[in-house]
């Protein structure tokens, strides 16, 4: 449940930070810091970064 809210909480800081182009430097970043910690997560963790990295890839699309 918390790695829930953790997760709603990134989500939302990734929406404000797509306000502006240059961050999307940013978010490329942190989705290749999530994919990097998702082998040493539990199956629970392992599916919320899995929607984590498809959110920020929608963003990023979106972005372009």
């Amino acid at each position: 449940m918390i790695i829930g809210q953790i997760f709603k909480g990134v989500k939302r800081m990734i929406e404000f930070k797509m306000l502006a182009a240059e961050d999307r430097q940013d978010l490329a970043t942190w989705r290749e810091n999530l994919i990097c910690r998702l082998a040493v997560q539990s199956r629970e963790a392992q599916d919320q970064i899995i929607k984590s990295i498809k959110e920020i890839d929608r963003i990023l699309k979106l972005g372009e």
